[in-house]
């Protein structure tokens, strides 16, 4: 709930070349349904959410990636760099969960021009967003907050709350 596809979306209208969006979400959306678990409990092959205490001891929702899931996030880097290598413009919707996940993409995309940005905003803002959008299960985005940055060092970090969405795009032009 940090804004990334709104400020994607609105990228893609404000760059005169044309951009891809490719990220999770989408990826997610190939998926059969039934692999998945978002109303909380273990899925099998695909995602879940599992409960646990964040370290303010308030409980939030982390996703689980089970062997369907983990190999399709594999191929969604798969398909970046074959899109990469095409010469299309990318933008890539990930919600990495600290250094390692950011690794991961930054060794994949090693050979090619990349941008790496950072969206934040304020818990209480992340969790009244998700809130208002209704399609969140409730907990993730204090789960999320506490370990998606975690030791990532970005070319640019833009706070989604504080910046409108236009100069946010401006920023990042």
């Amino acid at each position: 709930s940090s804004g990334k596809t709104t400020l994607i979306k609105a990228l893609q209208q404000a760059f005169e070349e044309p951009f891809l969006h490719l990220g999770m979400d989408k990826i997610i959306g190939f998926m059969p349904d039934k692999l998945n678990n978002w109303k909380g409990g273990k899925a099998p092959v695909g995602f879940s959410w599992t409960p646990e205490k964040d370290p303010t001891g308030k409980t939030s929702y982390h996703m689980n990636k089970e062997p369907f899931a983990k190999k399709l996030l594999q191929t969604l880097k798969d398909v970046t760099l074959l899109f990469a290598f095409q010469k299309y413009h990318l933008i890539i919707e990930d919600v990495a969960f600290g250094l390692p996940e950011v690794n991961e993409w930054k060794k994949t995309l090693r050979n090619q021009r990349t941008f790496y940005i950072g969206t934040n905003a304020p818990l209480q803002v992340l969790e009244n967003r998700e809130k208002a959008r209704g399609n969140r299960y409730l907990g993730t985005s204090r789960s999320q907050y506490f370990r998606v940055h975690k030791d990532v060092q970005y070319d640019l970090e833009l706070d989604t709350h504080v910046n409108s969405l236009e100069k946010n795009v401006e920023i990042i032009k």
